[in-house]
């Protein structure tokens, strides 16, 4: 017999010997860890067929099946889907549209993996869904607790978690979440109960702006890119404006002496739906936030030109223009967080007319807090960065300018005549600070700053947002790191080139003052510091303003570690 054959017959003997007293003879076993995502739930066909076929239609099944990404699945049972086509009216995924269908997978799909321990530590999930938006898990108190108690935008029950594939983690949910398709505007006309107010919002022309999702922006190279577009609504019941008198739409533009040039942005029920309209995505909970631990009171700016929201904390309730006396409002926690494709939906309790009694309060202005950075961040963040979010174990750093201006169009820019010398740090950065608490800067305000390296005489300008009229004490708050200690040890004597930071800051073209910015810092500690501008600076009217930063550091065009890393501007206030 042959080596061949004898290990033939070994081998044999081996399967019939062990197949005599086999304890799992007949069951069947499937390794999931070893399968995509896609695959998985064919092995649990009887649970996710109907899910099946929503992503082979919607053409994502294949992507999600690719061993070259990782991704989170959540996918719904066939019992969450048959109450989901009920509610819609239909029968089978195909009736609803395959732009639905996508729209609906890629709601319930994110392109990294979220374990187990991150998805139940609550709040905005850390990684958004492929259709671009944010999901937030709650926790059900009435119930069982624990992992029972978990749910996704409070609609979706989480059944099973973090169950492995060889590409990412499966979530099995027992309902299907609705997803954010539809607009501001669209989901308004979903309200009978704010027909008034949906009205003013049509005659003004609003209903356009809230009908945006993205825009494209064009650079200075002349590249295009499309960025998404977010707005924040504050939205009247009819009950509300019955409570004050007002019946009609017709009532509303007599209580509020409008004209006929409803779309006019001057005209008063123009102004009036603005005032409702705010640029961003706010959950309630950013109003019920503060900038610091000892002020209760935050201003807003709204998309009425010049006409501000002040929210602040009265007697342990939350209020919209309290100081408006009668006219203030609070928000309808149980209507609220509304959340459509390009921003979210408040109900509140109060018609909410512009309020003129404001008084000026402490207002902090971050030199990233613009709209279009928050959108260009939320398209463009490298590697994942979040807009006004720590960033994980490293700083996260997104470019916002090239060497001949800025991607964003809040920042007008110009280099100075002899440029910068190649470094790591970008003309122009949206920086985010990491989340270990022993790394001081995660004290920034918002957890970001401005980085400028522009070069010596480089200049930044830039329209801040409305203040109100006043005088104000301002100081700069800005961040240090050892890299930079060349520039705090200048002082008045230059060291490697470097007078600390030299740099003017000018409002409306006259007021001006000149710093050492970083000749400000006392230790040699990287950290986040702060910096008197000016002692006493008067604005005449509410309004917003020009800030003009010029660099006067010769070292800005000579030295590889030079940069401004700009967090705020503090006005207080000056009785």
């Amino acid at each position: 017999m042959t080596m061949k054959n004898i290990v033939k017959y070994c081998l044999l003997l081996l399967v019939i010997c062990y197949s005599c007293d086999d304890p799992y003879k007949d069951k069947t076993f499937q390794v999931y860890n070893v399968q995509p995502a896609a695959s998985y739930l064919e092995t649990r066909s009887d649970e996710f067929s109907e899910w099946i076929k929503v992503l082979k239609y919607a053409d994502l099944f294949n992507a999600i099946n690719q061993a070259t990404d990782i991704f989170t699945v959540l996918a719904p049972t066939n019992a969450a889907m048959s109450e989901f086509y009920a509610r819609k009216g239909v029968v089978s995924i195909e009736e609803l549209g395959q732009t639905y269908a996508r729209g609906l997978a890629q709601y319930h799909i994110m392109n990294d993996t979220i374990q187990r321990d991150d998805f139940v530590a609550g709040g905005e999930l850390p990684i958004k869904t492929l259709s671009g938006d944010v999901l937030e898990v709650s926790f059900d108190e009435s119930g069982e607790g624990g992992f029972n108690s978990v749910y996704i935008n409070k609609e979706a029950h989480v059944k099973e978690f973090a169950i492995s594939t060889a590409n990412g983690l499966v979530y099995v949910l027992d309902d299907v979440l609705s997803p954010a398709i539809e607009t501001v505007y669209e989901r308004l006309c979903g309200h009978e109960e704010n027909l008034i107010f949906r009205t003013a919002v049509e005659l003004t022309g609003w209903k356009d702006e809230l009908n945006i999702t993205s825009e494209i922006n064009s650079s200075v190279l002349g590249s295009t890119s499309e960025v998404r577009r977010y707005f924040t609504l504050l939205a009247v019941s009819d009950d509300v404006y019955n409570s004050h008198g007002i019946s009609t739409v017709e009532a509303l533009v007599s209580r509020l002496g409008a004209g006929s040039d409803y779309t006019n942005k001057n005209n008063a029920l123009n102004r009036y739906v603005a005032y409702h309209i705010l640029d961003g995505s706010y959950k309630v909970t950013s109003f019920k936030s503060f900038d610091s631990e000892d002020t209760f009171k935050k201003l807003w700016n709204t998309k009425a030109e010049d006409a501000l929201i002040m929210t602040s904390l009265e007697n342990g309730n939350y209020y919209l223009n309290f100081d408006g006396g009668d006219d203030k409002a609070q928000f309808i926690d149980d209507k609220s967080n509304e959340q459509a494709k390009n921003g979210y939906i408040h109900q509140i309790d109060g018609y909410l007319p512009i309020c003129e009694t404001l008084q000026p309060i402490s207002y902090y202005f971050d030199f990233c807090d613009f709209p279009e950075v928050a959108s260009y961040i939320t398209s463009y963040g490298v590697n994942g960065q979040l807009y006004q979010q720590k960033a994980g174990d490293n700083e996260g750093a997104t470019p916002l300018a090239n060497n001949t201006g800025s991607y964003v169009s809040c920042y007008e820019m110009q280099m100075g005549p002899s440029g910068t010398i190649s470094t790591g740090w970008g003309y122009l950065e949206y920086r985010t600070a990491h989340s270990k608490s022993e790394y001081n800067w995660w004290n920034l305000l918002h957890y970001d700053i401005l980085g400028v390296n522009l070069g010596y005489n480089g200049t930044l300008t830039m329209n801040i947002p409305t203040i109100l009229s006043g005088k104000y004490k301002v100081t700069l708050g800005f961040a240090y790191a050892s890299s930079m200690n060349f520039m705090r040890l200048a002082g008045d004597v230059p060291s490697e080139g470097s007078n600390g930071g030299l740099t003017s800051f000018t409002f409306d073209d006259n007021k001006s003052v000149s710093k050492a910015i970083y000749a400000a810092v006392p230790v040699d500690e990287l950290n986040c510091y702060k910096v008197e501008l000016f002692s006493e600076l008067e604005f005449a009217s509410t309004q917003s303003h020009k800030l003009q930063l010029v660099v006067l550091d010769p070292a800005a065009s000579t030295h590889k570690s030079f940069r401004l890393q700009l967090d705020y501007l503090l006005f207080e206030p000056i009785n």
